[in-house]
């Protein structure tokens, strides 16, 4: 009898409240989380104009509200909250954060149909970079609509210096978060999810990859290699697209002491992916500003032909090579033939 008062609540609430984020939403979420986290005895909360904090007695956990997409997820120890709402397309999205408040942009083409489904994108700025630089890198708004596919833009955390980054294992489950809230929320293929990066970015999709090979399909990574050790070798094989110039001076092209080589980062996925099989590909140009056909294409496949070890290299290029238009649609039709077995 309970339940189905608070199930009548419930519905009473949002039919009455819809518009915005209102006093019965707020209701239902301190009621679930009591049900969910037994430890959980109280609930504090305030608004402002586009942020929702709710704190818990633990003081550990804190609700964030953008605008981009919805999910309700709070985490406390290793318990995960996720109630099931329904949701239209352009909808709210909340999130658990311990580092402070981040907003990430969510593009989905202007013809979303429910009925389809689509391959999710997410791009990952370097660092003192952010989402809005990463747009104008590598504009992909017109390429979406073209293709059908759903991309996301998140910014990372500010780090001692005050810059934003990626780094650490906190930042992989805060990303695979975005992947997971994208996949209930918008009707996207689970077998087609990608990551894009650019120099610490690029190097974050290298951990993507390592730590989430289970859902990532392909990453395409810019200026940035993955690490020199990793701790075991991914789940299962991803396929990769670097693209380097040999003159970058902030990533070097031969390594240093925190990171590889591009040739020996390369050489290292190769054996992840089991690519063998080397496949002659002509040069291609990447950069307007570089004359001619620019950049060296090598590339490794496994013996199914079903995953991609592939390097770009630039020639003369520097830390920003931004694609021109041909090299773009050329990346993204790399990035969509690629599916997760």
């Amino acid at each position: 009898m309970r339940k189905i008062k608070y199930c009548k609540l419930r519905l009473l609430c949002f039919v009455i409240f819809l518009p915005g984020f209102t006093q019965a939403e707020n209701l239902l979420l301190r009621t679930e989380l009591e049900k969910e986290f037994d430890d959980l005895a109280s609930f504090t909360h305030s608004n402002s104009a586009s942020i929702l904090n709710l704190k818990t007695n633990d003081d550990k956990i804190i609700w964030e509200k953008t605008g981009d997409f919805l999910v309700w997820k709070a985490v406390s120890k290793s318990k995960v909250f996720q109630p099931k709402i329904e949701l239209n397309k352009r909808a709210e999205f909340y999130r658990l954060s311990r580092t402070g408040p981040r907003t990430p942009k969510l593009y989905v083409p202007n013809d979303y149909d429910l009925k389809k489904q689509y391959p999710f994108i997410l791009l990952l700025h370097g660092r003192m970079g952010n989402s809005n630089l990463m747009d104008v890198f590598i504009p992909l708004k017109d390429l979406a609509e073209e293709n059908d596919f759903i991309y996301c833009t998140p910014d990372g955390r500010l780090d001692d210096f005050g810059e934003q980054s990626w780094w650490g294992d906190e930042d992989s489950t805060y990303l695979k978060g975005l992947i997971d809230s994208a996949t209930e929320q918008y009707s996207i293929d689970k077998k087609r999810i990608y990551v894009i990066g650019h120099s610490v970015g690029a190097m974050f999709s290298y951990k993507m990859a390592h730590d989430h090979a289970d859902i990532i399909a392909a990453i395409v990574a810019f200026s940035g290699t993955g690490f020199k050790d990793w701790p075991y070798e991914p789940e299962k094989p991803v396929s990769v697209l670097h693209i380097h110039g040999t003159h970058d001076p902030i990533i070097w092209w031969k390594g240093s002491n925190f990171y590889p080589s591009v040739m020996d980062n390369f050489v290292k996925w190769r054996e992840f992916n089991q690519c063998t099989k080397q496949v002659a590909v002509g040069n291609i140009n990447v950069r307007d500003n570089l004359l001619g056909k620019e950049t060296q294409v090598t590339r490794y496949e496994n013996k199914e032909g079903t995953t991609v070890t592939e390097l770009w290299r630039i020639n003369f290029g520097g830390h920003v090579p931004s694609p021109n238009k041909s090299s773009r649609e050329r990346i993204i039709q790399w990035l969509l033939k690629k599916t997760r077995e």
